[in-house]
């Protein structure tokens, strides 16, 4: 059972990418005009963004796709990059729950004057995400943080989402990691901070740590 789910994780996210770069070589080809290397690099990552949008968009890999349309992160020109859990957002306006809530309220206290991305594991619904599904969706959310601006990237994932990061030490909870050119810092769900209070002074000290690597 586990090797017939470890394979179809393995043709979902070989489909997705094989998609992705179908997609991109078509248009790339379509544009090849005389352009210099400034401008056919702008190009490439415009293309780019609006591919991964449609791929978000167009997802049907896991069954969260029954629950909602999937939605695309919020980013612009911005020096940090929050990732949730879930996403609370839609359309690019904020949702009004407490989660949401205690996402601003980090973002305009802790990092007031900082633009900031907003994404999210999985792409899809508001139930909590299992672990099968964010490893799936999980090449949504690189390719969104591979074209983000920000060097600084918080995720209120808790220690669990180590791994999906590639890290396998505990240990690293709490510190600045370095992850594909950016710098990383795991910290608490937001879901336990709503329902543990406890929990805020820790993670108050991680959103410190990040604030003072920009």
């Amino acid at each position: 059972m586990h090797t017939r789910l470890e394979n179809l994780k393995n043709l979902r996210m070989l489909y997705l990418r094989k998609s992705l770069g179908e997609a991109y070589g078509v248009m790339k080809q379509d544009e090849k005009v005389n352009m210099d290397d400034k401008n056919i690099k702008k190009s490439d990552d415009i293309k780019s963004s609006i591919l991964n949008s449609l791929s978000i968009k167009e997802c049907n890999l896991c069954p969260r796709i029954k629950q909602s349309t999937p939605i695309t992160g919020i980013s612009g020109n911005s020096r940090i990059a929050f990732v949730t859990q879930m996403p609370l957002w839609n359309d690019g306006i904020i949702e009004q729950n407490r989660r949401a809530q205690m996402l601003m309220d980090i973002k305009n206290r802790v990092f007031d004057g900082v633009n900031v991305d907003f994404f999210s594991f999985v792409k899809c619904g508001q139930t909590l995400p299992q672990k099968e599904e964010i490893e799936i969706c999980f090449v949504h959310l690189e390719n969104e943080l591979s074209r983000s601006l920000a060097n600084i990237v918080i995720c209120f994932g808790g220690v669990q989402s180590l791994a999906y990061f590639g890290f396998k030490d505990s240990m690293l909870f709490g510190k600045i990691l370095d992850y594909k050119n950016k710098q990383l810092i795991i910290t608490h769900p937001l879901r336990d901070l709503v329902r543990n209070p406890s929990l805020k002074r820790e993670t108050y000290g991680h959103l410190l740590i990040a604030k003072g690597a920009l």
